[in-house]
């Protein structure tokens, strides 16, 4: 099943790409950045080493979107390798890519976390909104982590 909710949010969110791209208002510029050079300085090397220890350059995330580090260690098993991923997304592909948990404190009216999948959502720079997806296997730990890069992203966005 999650195999199957995994390809519908890749199918959902290329096709909602083209229409994020295409609205061309001012908010969208972290679309029109495909580096993602925008995303990738709302953390700092030395932030994101403190969430998930020594990690590789960062990258654009292909599901999620934005900017993406994961650590330098093998992958288990089952492919999961600790990581931090930063997005800043019009709210049409929000709605596409978002797994949308309960409501949080300290990020604004609408902020939810899911603590299966480690995602923070909240409204930022207008209409955009921002999402941390914290790839880190105690649960504990892992929500903690996003509150705390959350609260970076939402002071530097």
């Amino acid at each position: 099943m999650n195999r199957i909710a995994t390809m519908l949010r890749i199918g959902a969110f290329l096709c909602a790409l083209p229409i994020a791209i295409a609205c061309g208002n001012e908010s969208t510029d972290a679309w029109d950045s495909p580096d993602r050079i925008e995303e990738c300085s709302l953390l700092t090397d030395a932030e994101v080493t403190a969430a998930i220890g020594p990690h590789g350059a960062p990258e654009m995330d292909m599901l999620f979107g934005g900017c993406a580090w994961h650590a330098q260690v093998p992958p288990t098993e089952n492919g999961f390798r600790p990581g931090v991923v930063v997005a800043v997304v019009p709210a049409v592909a929000y709605e596409q890519v978002a797994h949308v948990g309960e409501p949080v404190d300290g990020f604004g009216a609408g902020a939810t976390y899911d603590s299966t999948w480690g995602e923070l959502w909240f409204r930022c720079r207008g209409d955009m909104h921002c999402g941390l997806k914290i790839d880190i296997s105690d649960p504990d730990e892992r929500a903690a982590t996003a509150r705390r890069l959350g609260l970076l992203v939402k002071s530097r966005a």
